[in-house]
This record gives C-alpha cells, sequence and structure tokens, in this order.
C-alpha cells in the first residue's frame, strides 16, 4: 500500500489540521477490507455522517489523525 503518511509528529500534526480528504479514508479502507461501518467506527463518526461525506471533502480533524494514525499502524504492520 503506497503512503504518503507523515514521517514525523509534526507532518502528522499538519495532515491532521489541513484534514484528510474522504477518498483516502475510501482507499485505507479498501486495501486492509475495512467495511464502511467499521471505518466509521474508526474515525469516531456515525455511519450516516460518514456516507454523507462526499469522496472530495475534507475529514475533520479528529477523524483527520485517526485516519492518519491507521494508515502509520497499517504501513508498520506490513513493514514488519
Amino acid at each position: 500500500m503506497p503512503t504518503d503518511a507523515p514521517n514525523n509528529g509534526f507532518g502528522l500534526v499538519e495532515k491532521t489540521r489541513a484534514g484528510v480528504i474522504r477518498s483516502k479514508a475510501d482507499e485505507v479502507a479498501q486495501s486492509v477490507g475495512l467495511t464502511d461501518r467499521e471505518m466509521a467506527r474508526i474515525l469516531n463518526v456515525s455511519e450516516r455522517t460518514y456516507h454523507r461525506i462526499t469522496p472530495d471533502r475534507r475529514l475533520d480533524s479528529n477523524a483527520s489523525e485517526r485516519l492518519l494514525l491507521l494508515e502509520n499502524l497499517i504501513q508498520h504492520g506490513l513493514d514488519v
């Protein structure tokens, strides 16, 4: 899974503040076989809210942080 996840804490903070686009969440979910329901729960939003966010819109900072951390965790798991 190619990643543009930040390698340091400052990069994570910057990307979190800017927000990650929803389509990135779809890419991460598809790469590990997560359903929309599971992804919504991981991002701490309701499934209905998750579906309302269009692929080109940005997630809020909390959901963005969770997504970036999940992406880093997945990448670490693949590297080990």
